[in-house]
């Protein structure tokens, strides 16, 4: 702050008064949330302001915050927060640590300008609020008259604030310890709880937590997680009892490796114990484990380390190299055929009995894999029909729920089918479901054997197996969807334009090779535009659908019939090489046209406009063969037009 403006609390100045609150070194220590509204209000009262106020600068020094204010007109505005970017008036301020003033508040740019303006306030001064040499924010003083604040005026505010940074500096002060005790509370009270926390914690793991150090040279565990007994069946204090408790366990044929793997990590402190081995349990069975460990010398322990089951782990390494497999297939878009062929294999050698998957069909299970079961009854398992009472039962199947019975007394099998099955000695039968993604069953895994194994269905690698034929199913089902949508029009389903240019291609090599000719006709709909416009495009849509419908019934099966966008259709039409036999197929589609009608628009018959070109008479290319028979779909729709004949055909 300016020496010149630290004057004498009491001095009067030229304006005639004088400093009427009590500022005195003492008031430093009051509370800022009572000095900062007493200023306010000694300064709107000194100057004969309107409205003082003080906003309070954030760290960032992005924004400004209302925290104290004086008015005469009784407003409340505290609370009010402004962002300076674009304000530079208070950026300078703020920066150069100088007041001020505009006459005319219209002058500024900003929300805090915007405000001022908002309330009827004309002129405005602004004093920076300073603590140790930075601004802290800012005190505006405002006149709904017009005015120039003097500098005797400024000088007598500059002074009034000169008071308030002891009480801010002390209040950031108090604030910054308070903090900092409420986070040593805080540290504190984490430290206890995780103090009391961490032995349940360390007993709830799954695995065994220890501890261990020298002692006489000999390697002794200081601490063993409780899950020791529940693990191994030793009780938790005979671990401290016998020092060699933790070797004596280990499998004979791995002992001498974990004795070396030990003595590596004693050696070479950075080197981690990190082993899996065999682990004989009180009760004489085998378990295999991981032990992970490692030095810790700062805390003059030998080692800390943490030893889990993983016999499972184990069991499951041939399942999941058989499952890679399947996986594999999949990645490589293997046929749907292969890969559940696949799957049924894994199947056979988990579970050691035949198996198959079956598809559900309207009324049917299809056999889509099937391994371990004889070549004599496959071609009776290949489709079963669900005829009378079956249909129950393949009601239940549709439901997704697993189905386990007695061949001989059941009747989904026909009677030929279960005598096979009876002499072969699968007299049961279990199904277990394949669900797709969208809930729907889409078939099962069947299991047959010589006596009731409902628990196969059961099994947890089952969940597994299932969602690999589940994960198969969806690809091929979205592989055949994404071909579809590349290729076919999605409103009629028929070929795209892409899918009719490759087809017209192939048509024009098959005819070269084969010296033969074929037809293109081109169709566009009459009074498309005129439905859309009066019946709207749901109208339309029908339309468009009803004429792919009518041309795909009309013409023979080895046709093409696409729609190119829009209202236009072409047909490929092969083994046609006179054009009386495409003008005949032309009148018939017309004739099917002809009987479509709206919904919207019952007396609406629709019609077409259809041109011909046959190669290779109209040309030896797709452009020029398009060509021709779009001059003459437009030439006859303008000789329909005209009412007059067509005059020129290909």
């Amino acid at each position: 702050m300016p020496d010149d403006v630290l004057l004498e609390l009491n001095t009067p100045i030229s304006l005639g008064f004088q400093l009427s609150l009590p500022y005195k070194p003492e008031v430093a220590h009051a509370a800022a949330d009572t000095l900062l509204p007493q200023a306010c209000q000694e300064i709107c009262e000194l100057l004969h302001a309107d409205w003082t106020m003080f906003w309070q600068l954030n760290p960032t020094r992005d924004q400004l915050a209302l925290t104290a204010e004086y008015n005469l007109l009784k407003r409340k505005a505290v609370g009010i927060r402004v962002e300076l970017h674009g304000d530079t008036i208070t950026q300078h301020l703020l920066e150069t640590q100088t007041s001020a003033m505009l006459e005319d508040v219209s002058q500024g740019l900003g929300q805090l300008f915007t405000i001022v303006m908002q309330c009827d306030m004309t002129s405005l001064l602004m004093l920076p609020i300073l603590m140790q040499h930075q601004t802290i924010g800012v005190m505006c003083v405002c006149t709904q008259n017009p005015r120039v604040f003097l500098p005797e005026e400024q000088s007598a505010a500059l002074r009034v604030l000169r008071f308030l940074s002891p009480a801010l500096e002390l209040q950031r002060f108090n604030e910054s310890l308070q903090q900092e005790l409420q986070e040593r509370r805080i540290a504190e009270y984490q430290l206890r709880m995780s103090k009391t926390k961490f032995f349940d914690f360390v007993n709830s793991l799954e695995g065994i937590v220890f501890e261990g150090c020298l002692r006489d040279g000999v390697p002794q565990l200081t601490f063993v997680s409780q899950n020791t007994e529940n693990m191994l069946g030793y009780r938790f204090e005979h671990w401290f009892h016998e020092p060699a408790l933790y070797v004596r366990p280990v499998h004979p044929d791995d002992r001498d490796r974990v004795r070396e793997a030990l003595t590596r990590t004693m050696t070479d402190h950075s080197t981690p114990f990190d082993e899996e081995y065999r682990l004989r349990r009180a009760d004489g069975s085998i378990i295999w484990v991981r032990t992970q460990a490692r030095v810790d010398l700062e805390e003059n322990l030998f080692w800390r380390g943490l030893t889990t089951d993983i016999t499972a782990l184990k069991q499951q390494q041939l399942f999941e190299r058989e499952r890679n497999r399947v996986l594999e297939l999949l990645a490589q878009g293997a046929a749907l055929s292969d890969v559940l062929q696949s799957i049924v294999h894994v199947l056979h050698q988990q579970f050691r009995v035949p198996c198959g998957i079956v598809q559900y069909e309207e009324n049917e299970m299809l056999f889509r894999a099937n391994v371990g079961i004889a070549k004599i009854i496959v071609p009776y398992l290949e489709r079963i029909q669900f005829k009378g009472r079956a249909q129950s039962v393949y009601a239940q199947l549709k439901t997704g729920d697993s189905y386990s019975f007695a061949v001989k007394s059941n009747i989904l099998f026909a009677a030929d089918l279960r005598q096979l099955l009876n002499y072969a000695e699968l007299g049961f039968v279990s199904i277990r479901p394949i669900r797709l993604a969208n809930g729907q069953t889409w078939g099962g895994m069947v299991f047959f054997s010589s006596t009731d194994q409902q628990h196969l269905i059961r099994d947890s690698k089952m969940t597994s197996i299932s969602s690999l034929a589940t994960i198969a199913i969806e690809q091929h089902r979205l592989l055949r969807s994404l071909e579809q949508q590349a290729t076919h029009d999605q409103l009629t389903n028929l070929p795209n334009r892409s899918l009719y240019n490759q087809r017209l291609l192939e048509s024009i090599a098959h005819a070269k090779r084969h010296r033969d000719g074929f037809a293109l006709l081109n169709i566009d709909l009459n009074f498309f535009k005129q439905v859309n416009d009066t019946f709207g495009h749901s109208s339309g849509d029908e339309l468009l659908v009803s004429v792919a419908q009518a041309l795909t019934n009309t013409v023979l099966a080895t046709h093409t019939v696409a729609r190119l966008g829009g209202d236009e259709f072409c047909i490929i039409a092969p083994n046609i090489r006179q054009h009386s036999e495409a003008e005949s197929l032309v009148q018939r589609l017309k004739s099917a046209i002809a009987q479509i009608s709206l919904k919207a628009a019952p007396d609406f018959r629709a019609s077409a406009s259809i041109g011909i070109a046959i190669f290779p008479n109209a040309g030896n290319t797709p452009e020029e063969l398009y060509h021709v028979a779009d001059q003459d779909m437009y030439q006859r729709k303008l000789e329909r037009h005209n009412g007059t004949a067509p005059v020129t055909h290909f």
